[in-house]
């Protein structure tokens, strides 16, 4: 993380806000943003009514962080991405870890993550049924 980063993590940590990657397979953009960690939050950046938490078994496991996603996207067509062998319909967001009923914040570097996600185009629904 360089200076400028830090500088932002720590004016987020401050006002009780965490860092989050959004991952949205349509604009095919992967960005950092702060937010609380609200659950009426994480569904507007999700835009869906209900997430689930993703299992992320690849190198990104080793980095103390998880993905919540839509928990509908296979069910409708969507773009997708993958992550190792592991698809994900719909945007997605990576936290840090969970402690104490709290989300953290995603301490992974945004490069690391450009680096391990592969675009796809639009699913068929109920892909992965």
């Amino acid at each position: 993380m360089n200076r400028k980063q830090r500088r932002a993590l720590a004016k987020a940590q401050k006002s009780n806000q965490i860092r989050v990657i959004i991952i949205d397979p349509q604009l095919q953009t992967i960005e950092v943003k702060y937010v609380a960690p609200d659950l009426d939050i994480y569904y507007k950046l999700l835009k869906c009514q209900r997430i689930c938490d993703v299992n992320i078994i690849t190198d990104l496991a080793k980095q103390d962080c998880f993905m919540y996603a839509d928990d509908a996207g296979r069910l409708k067509q969507n773009h997708y991405f993958t992550i190792g062998t592991i698809t994900i319909p719909g945007i997605a967001m990576i936290v840090g870890g969970f402690k104490s009923g709290e989300d953290l914040s995603a301490s992974i570097p945004l490069a690391d993550v450009k680096n391990i996600v592969n675009w796809h185009g639009i699913q068929p629904s109920n892909f992965g049924i």
